[in-house]
């Protein structure tokens, strides 16, 4: 079980590295748990949503980990769209302001 799970994150890292990621020695040089497959970070501020998706799943969709939009109707209806085309089931939320 355990080979099984390092060769599928290894074969994610590979995939990233063929994005031309910048951060991709990120996800190798650390011990990456994720207790959810299909879930994302999401930090809302007052102008932006960071989303930041699970790094295999970016992967397997060719798509960058982090994505950016704005707060207007256009950016959140994008948001949606990227989430569900993920299979998004849990998120996890930080702001700094309620919401």
């Amino acid at each position: 079980m355990e080979n099984k799970e390092r060769n599928k994150h290894n074969e994610a890292v590979r995939l990233l590295s063929k994005q031309k990621i910048r951060d991709v020695w990120y996800v190798s040089s650390y011990k990456v748990s994720i207790c959810h497959s299909h879930s994302v970070g999401i930090s809302m501020s007052i102008r932006e949503i960071y989303i930041a998706i699970n790094f295999e799943i970016a992967a397997e969709k060719a798509i960058s980990v982090v994505h950016v939009f704005n707060t207007f109707s256009f950016g959140v209806l994008s948001c949606k769209e990227l989430l569900v085309s993920c299979g998004v089931t849990d998120a996890a939320m930080e702001s700094a302001s309620v919401y």
